[in-house]
């Protein structure tokens, strides 16, 4: 088995005495396998790079979802106060008076 050489100083990989060393768990965002192991960030960037897109897009459609009610409703409300003031004439408030 070939060594594992750090991207950084092209030496072997110093494992847990590198900063970079990290631990993840949780699921593979492609194949949905579980992950508990210690590896370089180097190597976890392209899976939570496919991770944070999948989040970003989830998140994109919520608000999608959330503007499309936002604005259903809305237009109910217009359609409601438009509806009003032609079946009766709404006159503005008279402005108060200032007593001089």
């Amino acid at each position: 088995m070939k060594a594992k050489r750090c991207p950084y100083i092209n030496k072997p990989c110093i494992e847990h005495e590198c900063t970079m060393w990290t631990h993840i768990q949780g699921k593979h965002p492609q194949s949905g396998a579980e992950q508990d192991m210690w590896d370089c960030s180097i190597k976890w960037l392209p899976i939570l790079m496919i991770e944070n897109s999948r989040e970003v897009r989830h998140t994109a459609a919520a608000m999608e979802s959330a503007r499309n009610e936002i604005t259903q409703r809305q237009d109910l409300l217009n359609n409601a106060v438009t509806l009003a003031r032609s079946n009766q004439r709404i006159e503005p408030p008279e402005a108060p008076k200032i007593a001089s």
